[in-house]
């Protein structure tokens, strides 16, 4: 056949086919660990003029394991037409349900099931599971090493899931739809809850109250169950914190401004989007550095540093604006962050890592206060460009902002008049 792929040494390929034939599991899944992982990459990189997809390679090496076959000549005839199957099935969009663990105490006073619409999606938070799975059986290979965590939440009758439905060629291409979602609910439940709280003296760990978790499980129609899971910056057991109907209220609230998908790449919800996701990801960060790394990339968002090629001075300069409504005393935060400031370049630049539990505390402090003020403007500032013109005018006084007025008034008669 035509189609067919050509070993670059057939007998080292046979050797590394025989191999994957021991370890790849029905479901495709294998023991995770260097030697298998290096036999996978080597295999599907030792044909001719290709790479093989290794998706594909494993469901043909499944496929010859249930015909019985093992020659890698029968390898070669088989791998084109799985291609073929897949990416025709690929062409039909699945309905995929995901169920992700709400790492959290939800208060038994707290209205069970309740929905916050985060970009078009609805996510559903409720203690129902879809009825009672023997999932001891039909647990992916892959969540084995999660079983205790997973047995445990599932018979937790006091457990809570977070349940969002996406549409998708498979199960990755539809997660991928509402993985920023879902960073985005993560940010405003964070920054509901974690508003202004500090770590003092606490050691390097997470700033985040409820931890992104370790696994999720996916359903779908006429499908196998499935599941994904991820790698976290935690190893020990996280805090529950207490979530309750005020803490819903608070957090659905917070949510209003962005339950609807985003129409345009200028706009305002786009940058808050963004900074959301990363003040998320800055918090559940283990160590200090990383936190601040993280924290700074949300305040170069929001003050639209790639005007003026992300000058940290600049970036202190525009985040200290959003603390002075605190009326701290003299010149309240700006020397601060400028010294958090040097104290980021000299992790990017220097390698160092030091970083003290007030460097963090105080530039989180700053970002939250700048997110607050977007949060209670953000109607005002519709497009990225409004926000870039208030920060070129915000401190122009009532002299300067009538002048102003004055040129827009005749700029906009003189373009009329032509």
């Amino acid at each position: 056949m035509p189609n067919n792929i050509t070993p670059k040494n057939i007998n080292d390929s046979q050797k590394l086919l025989d191999f994957l034939k021991t370890i790849i599991k029905d479901d495709g899944s294998v023991t995770f660990n260097f030697y298998n992982q290096l036999s996978i990459y080597e295999f599907i990189n030792s044909f001719k003029d290709t790479k093989l997809v290794d998706r594909y390679a494993r469901l043909t090496v499944i496929e010859l394991n249930r015909q019985n076959k093992s020659n890698i000549l029968d390898f070669c005839s088989l791998y084109p037409k799985i291609k073929k199957k897949e990416l025709s099935a690929s062409k039909e969009e699945s309905l995929y349900t995901f169920y992700i663990p709400f790492l959290a105490a939800v208060d038994k006073t707290t209205n069970l099931p309740f929905t916050i619409n985060i970009l078009g999606y609805k996510f559903i938070f409720t203690s129902k599971i879809i009825n009672k799975i023997n999932y001891q059986r039909k647990l992916p290979h892959f969540l084995h090493p999660h079983f205790e965590e997973i047995d445990k939440f599932i018979r937790n009758s006091n457990s809570v899931f977070i349940k969002v439905n996406s549409v998708g060629f498979n199960e990755r291409n539809a997660w991928s739809k509402i993985a920023l979602p879902f960073d985005v609910l993560r940010g405003i439940i964070e920054l509901t809850i974690n508003f202004g709280s500090t770590s003092f003296f606490s050691g390097q760990k997470q700033r985040a109250k409820i931890h992104h978790p370790n696994w999720l499980l996916i359903f779908s129609k006429n499908k196998p169950l499935n599941g994904m899971t991820f790698i976290n910056d935690y190893e020990h057991k996280p805090f529950l914190y207490k979530f309750d109907q005020n803490t819903y209220e608070a957090v659905s609230n917070n949510s209003l401004a962005f339950s609807k998908k985003i129409s345009s790449n200028n706009s305002s919800t786009e940058l808050m989007v963004t900074a959301l996701r990363q003040y998320a990801d800055a918090l559940s960060s283990k160590f200090n550095y990383n936190q601040l790394l993280g924290l700074w990339q949300v305040a170069e968002t929001l003050t639209l540093s790639k005007e003026f090629n992300g000058k940290t001075s600049e970036v202190a300069s525009r985040l200290t604006w959003f603390t002075k409504r605190e009326r701290f005393i003299a010149s309240g935060y700006k020397n601060t962050l400028l010294a958090i400031a040097e104290r980021r370049n000299d992790i990017v630049h220097r390698g160092i890592s030091e970083i003290s539990d007030d460097d963090v505390d105080f530039l989180k402090f700053a970002v939250e206060m700048t997110l607050l003020w977007f949060f209670q403007n953000i109607k005002q500032l519709k497009t990225i460009n409004h926000v870039s013109e208030f920060y070129r005018l915000r401190d122009k006084n009532n002299s300067d902002i009538k002048t102003i007025k004055e040129i827009l008034k005749f700029v906009t008669n003189n373009l009329r008049s032509k």
